[in-house]
């Protein structure tokens, strides 16, 4: 497998995150899935407002879940350094996206977090 770093990739799929995209195969089980759910609670598959909606899920998770499909190294793009500092580092505004099993649906959250210098 090549290894690609960050200037590696196209300014496109850098910013659709073309390479975080599921194989066909998984999103064609998860579009059955959502089908499956949507006949099970009852509803018509044939609705017109309904036809694409099957679809337009398994996308929506493909875009939530795409952090387990990207490559840190990518993420931090050699941006770890040293530092003489020996006080707490604050990094403020930091933008988290958890997804919360039981609502099936991404909090949006800001936090900052406290990091320390570590010792080699």
């Amino acid at each position: 497998m090549i290894q690609r770093t960050n200037s590696d990739l196209d300014l496109e799929e850098r910013f659709t995150g073309q390479s975080n995209r599921l194989p066909q195969k998984d999103l064609a089980q998860l579009v059955d899935a959502y089908r499956d759910l949507l006949d099970g609670i009852g509803e018509d598959l044939d609705r017109e407002g309904l036809r694409r909606t099957p679809d337009r899920a398994a996308r929506a998770l493909e875009f939530l879940t795409q952090g387990y499909r990207q490559d840190l190294d990518e993420i931090i793009n050699d941006a770890v350094f040293e530092s003489d500092a020996s006080e707490i580092i604050l990094v403020k505004d930091i933008e988290l996206y958890p997804c919360a099993s039981i609502i099936c649906c991404p909090l949006s959250v800001g936090r900052t977090l406290p990091t320390f210098q570590m010792e080699k």
